[in-house]
């Protein structure tokens, strides 16, 4: 074990022969180092002077002072090198040097030893910046040098001094110039070793800081775009930290927010508002709760989520943190979902109603219709019951097909040559029966360009004016209705069109003509009390008129009557190439012109339903036709339509379904296209006979061969027509 008091030397030694190290300047530590390393060369070959001179008999009092006085010296040239003095202590040593060698040579009367003492001097310097070869190397040769002048004294060729104090000398001289050369090796090692542990701690912290900067931007950036409201308060309630949200919020210079007092930031009524929360939180105990803030402009007030979480240092409460979210949108988007949410569960309720009723007359009715014995006029009346309420029913169903549709986005306007004037007359021959019932006048005229043709969906026109011309009629007790349409102006071969639909009815108030032209709203419960209806037919003109490149809107008074109006956007009809053209007789969605044969016509008719119902339908429907004589064929699937007409069946037309088992309609069409063109035979008359109803399945239809399209329920009057047509 090592004696404490060795250790404690040993560090003391160290320690006072060990450079000095200024952190932050590498040079001036190198040169410090090397100053430092002279210096102790400098004292240990003053040393060999001094002991030159205790030896000798002959060395001068003088002699001795001088070499005291500069020992001294360099001792006080070594605390100003730790201080930094680097240039005061090189200049003054050098200037220091110069006069010692001087004086020593005077006192001497020889310049043997002065000589010997600065080559070593020097010889160490060169052999220091080498390390340990340097040094050994120095070593020999000035004690080579310093033998050669001791024989040259004995010689005879120096004047011989004392040989013992000649021996003494060298003895001393290497000895000495031996550990100055191990002090000199030792400060270089022991600088280089402290320099180079400096130098990578200055790095790693230069690393560090460079790194902590790099989070606190990253950090910085991230808070600071933070959709919230982030601070930090002390105890004292005096802020430490604010991201950007927070300052414009409040109007605070990011700046200059830290260091202010709660109160002053936020104002005094939040302040005082919020000073339980803060007390609460100063206790340790977080706090959430919501406010109602202005927002930073004062234009509206803010739904806001607040919450104080408390800054705990080894259990103390040192602060809080605020957390604010802005959670105005999230309670909109809550109160308008609540609000269509309740708008279906009314729709739905609506619906039900308004579902059962042309059910319970058509079940009704037809209860009464199996009885036994029912009269002529009962049975008549009963029948023509169960037809109007099928149709209501029907429409009821069309409204919501299309609005879904709409909703969708797959509604597909069709694109057709037609005069708006002849939309405006069917109109007008529609609705004249129902507006005489009711005592109302109806008006129905086309103001626009007499004969002009425009390219649009005229079915879909005149549905849109059906529903406004319905709700109209439905809401006016006395009057009239009156409809009109023009052309308001025409740029780059496109006109823009307005139709409008005027009434004496009850009329709405500004609050009730905000809810209009939304999806399950009426402007009033009552009004499906009183009136009934879907609250559909005015989203539907409204989603129509926007397809058409226009808008929907309305001008009216409660108790003065209403104006609803639509615009769209039509190509000329000059200006485009016409659409494709269909079958001759393909229906286009409009009512189709009758084409009866003058006496009744025979024909062969296949059937191919799935259905044992609608089998039952079409077949009473087809027999009881007054103008023709029909012999029916019914299938059961696609297959055996294509079997039956393969086999040599040879059907005049062809009524499809389009889905059914085994073989749909659309796969079967495709095959008996496909088996005419290979055997050479005619081309035969098929119609879609469908519920599939959308616009997209009548051109599924189309694409794979049928040549005409009708939707279930069936109508009478159009399968009638299209026979006509395609049997003529």
């Amino acid at each position: 074990m090592k004696n404490p008091a060795d250790t404690n030397l040993m560090s003391a030694a160290t320690r006072w022969l060990a450079p000095p190290v200024f952190e932050g300047d590498e040079a001036k530590t190198q040169r410090a180092s090397l100053l430092n390393g002279l210096i102790l060369l400098c004292l240990s070959t003053t040393l060999v002077v001094i002991a030159g001179g205790l030896v000798g008999n002959n060395t001068p009092a003088g002699a001795r002072l001088v070499t005291v006085v500069w020992f001294v010296a360099l001792l006080l040239a070594r605390r100003m090198v730790h201080a930094g003095k680097l240039a005061l202590v090189s200049a003054t040593l050098g200037a220091l040097l110069f006069v010692v060698i001087i004086l020593a040579s005077i006192s001497l009367g020889t310049i043997r030893t002065p000589t010997a003492s600065f080559f070593i001097f020097w010889v160490i310097l060169v052999g220091s910046l080498y390390q340990v070869r340097g040094i050994v190397m120095a070593t020999v040769a000035s004690s080579l040098a310093i033998l050669g002048l001791i024989l040259a004294e004995n010689s005879g060729v120096l004047p011989a001094p004392n040989y013992t104090v000649g021996v003494t000398q060298w003895i001393v001289s290497t000895i000495s110039f031996v550990m100055a050369a191990g002090a000199v090796y030792f400060t270089q090692y022991r600088g280089q070793k402290l320099l180079s542990q400096a130098q990578r701690e200055a790095q790693h912290r230069l690393l560090a800081d460079e790194r902590l900067r790099e989070q606190e931007q990253v950090l910085q950036t991230i808070i600071d775009h933070v959709p919230a409201i982030i601070g930090s308060w002390d105890k004292h309630l005096i802020n430490r930290f604010g991201n950007m949200a927070y300052a414009q919020w409040f109007a605070v210079d990011p700046a200059t927010m830290p260091g202010k007092h709660f109160r002053e930031v936020v104002g005094e009524d939040l302040y005082q508002r919020n000073l339980p929360y803060i007390e609460r939180v100063l206790t340790g105990q977080a706090q959430h709760f919501e406010r109602t803030i202005p927002d930073p402009y004062g234009k509206c007030q803010r739904q806001t989520l607040t919450q104080y979480v408390p800054q705990l240092v080894a259990g103390e409460v040192q602060g809080f943190y605020t957390i604010v979210f802005d959670v105005s949108d999230l309670q909109q988007a809550k109160q308008t979902a609540e609000a269509a949410s309740l708008a279906k569960s009314q729709f739905l309720a609506t619906m039900n109603h308004e579902l059962r009723t042309p059910m319970n007359g058509i079940l009704g009715m037809a209860q009464l219709l199996v009885k036994p014995q029912v009269p002529e006029s009962d049975r008549m009346q009963y029948a023509q019951t169960i037809l109007d309420s099928g149709r209501g029913l029907l429409m009821l169903l069309n409204d919501i097909l299309d609005f879904s549709t709409v909703e969708a986005g797959k509604l597909a306007l069709e694109t057709m040559a037609f005069a708006p004037a002849s939309v405006v007359d069917d109109i007008n021959t529609l609705f004249a029966e129902v507006a005489h019932a009711k005592g109302l006048q109806l008006e129905a005229k086309w103001q626009g360009p007499a004969g002009v043709r425009y390219l649009g969906d005229p079915s879909r026109l005149r549905q849109m004016v059906s529903n406004l011309v319905g709700n109209a009629i439905k809401f006016t007790a006395q009057g009239g209705v009156r409809v009109l349409a023009t052309e308001l102006a025409r740029q780059d071969g496109f006109a823009e069109l307005v139709f409008s639909v005027t009434d004496s009815g009850i009329g709405l108030t500004t609050e009730q003509q905000g809810m209009l032209f939304q999806s399950f709203r009426q402007a009033d419960n009552s009004i499906t009390r009183n009136f009934g209806g879907t609250g559909l037919g005015l989203s539907i003109v409204s989603r129509l008129a926007e397809l058409m490149g226009g808008e929907a809107g309305i001008e009216s008074e409660a108790g003065q009557g209403a104006r609803f109006w639509f615009r769209i956007r039509l190509a000329v009809a000059a200006t485009l190439p016409q659409p494709m053209e269909l079958a001759p007789c393909a229906t286009t969605g409009a009512d189709p012109e009758p084409m009866l044969p003058a006496r009744k016509r025979s024909a062969k008719i296949l059937v191919a339903e799935d259905n044992a119902v609608n089998r039952l339908v079409i077949n009473a429907v087809l027999r009881n036709l007054a103008h023709f004589d029909l012999t029916l064929n019914m299938v059961e699937n696609g297959q055996q339509a294509l079997d039956f007409i393969i086999q040599g069946g040879a059907p005049d037309v062809a009524l499809m379904d389009v889905q059914m088992p085994v073989m749909d309609g659309l796969t079967a069409v495709a095959q008996i296209r496909q088996w005419e063109a290979a055997q050479g035979k005619a081309r035969l008359p098929i119609i879609a006979l469908t519920a599939n109803a959308y616009e997209e399945d009548r051109q599924n239809c189309f694409a794979v061969g049928m040549d005409d399209f009708l939707a279930k329920p069936l109508d009478i009057g159009k399968l009638e027509a299209a026979l006509g047509c395609w049997l003529k």
